[in-house]
C-alpha cells in the first residue's frame, strides 16, 4: 500500500499551489496501481471460494 499513502499525499498538497502536472500524473498511475492490487486480491478470491 505504498502506492496508496504516496498518491494521497501528493493529492493533498494538490490544494497548495506546488504541485505540478507531472505530480498529478503520478499520482494517478499510483491510484491506477492501488486500484490494480484490490482487483487481483478480489478475482483471487473468487477463484478460491469456487
Amino acid at each position: 500500500m505504498g502506492h496508496n499513502r504516496a498518491a494521497h499525499e501528493i493529492a493533498v498538497r494538490r490544494t497548495d499551489t506546488r504541485i505540478s502536472t507531472e505530480d498529478m500524473r503520478v499520482t494517478v498511475v499510483r491510484y491506477a496501481s492501488c486500484f490494480d492490487e484490490l482487483l487481483e486480491g478480489a478475482a483471487d478470491d473468487n477463484r478460491e471460494a469456487r
